[in-house]
């Protein structure tokens, strides 16, 4: 298999990730659960779809996870935006309202809450009114093109000695 349809299978499975990333409640599982489960499956899709039986190596998984964390973060990311840009609310737009309540509880002086607090207003207010904070932009862009490949990549990993474990080694990778 030559060219990028090799790498049909970690787009389409982190384009999935990526839609389910944004969907309230379930989001809550993208970080920790579904990019990880994401790698997985996009090892199985190339597997299935190439009739690969022999055992996989470590750094296809790594580069499939790679591609699928990377893939499900810009997508998560596009769509996030998208979103709170039509609608001009999001969920720290919605938190706003605990967040003094939050705050109580952190071990920081009154200055610094103070702080935290003007920040997260400016960036609700910006939200409310335009639908769009480049601070927030800036921040979510780290957020998720650094946590999402990395989750990917050791989705990929541990999918691909998963995998192995019960394989036998047939060369066909």
């Amino acid at each position: 298999m030559t060219g990028l349809k090799k790498y049909y299978a970690p787009l389409i499975v982190g384009l999935a990730a990526g839609v389910l990333g944004i969907v309230p409640l379930v989001k809550v599982l993208s970080c920790c659960l579904i990019v990880p489960l994401a790698s997985f499956f996009s090892l199985l899709l190339d597997e299935k779809a190439n009739g690969i039986t022999g055992k996989t190596e470590i750094s296809k998984g790594v580069i499939f996870g790679l591609l699928t964390g990377l893939t499900a973060a810009f997508f998560t990311y596009s769509l996030d935006l998208l979103i709170t840009f039509i609608v001009k609310s999001n969920d720290l737009v919605a938190a706003m309202a605990t967040l003094p309540e939050m705050l109580e509880n952190y071990p920081v002086d009154q200055a610094q809450k103070q702080e935290i607090m003007r920040l997260f207003e400016g960036i609700s207010t910006d939200i409310s009114e335009n639908g769009f904070s480049v601070f927030y932009a800036v921040v979510y862009f780290v957020y998720y093109f650094l946590l999402y490949p990395m989750l990917g990549m050791v989705g990929g990993i541990i999918s691909t000695l998963v995998r192995n474990s019960g394989k036998k080694n047939m060369g066909n990778t």
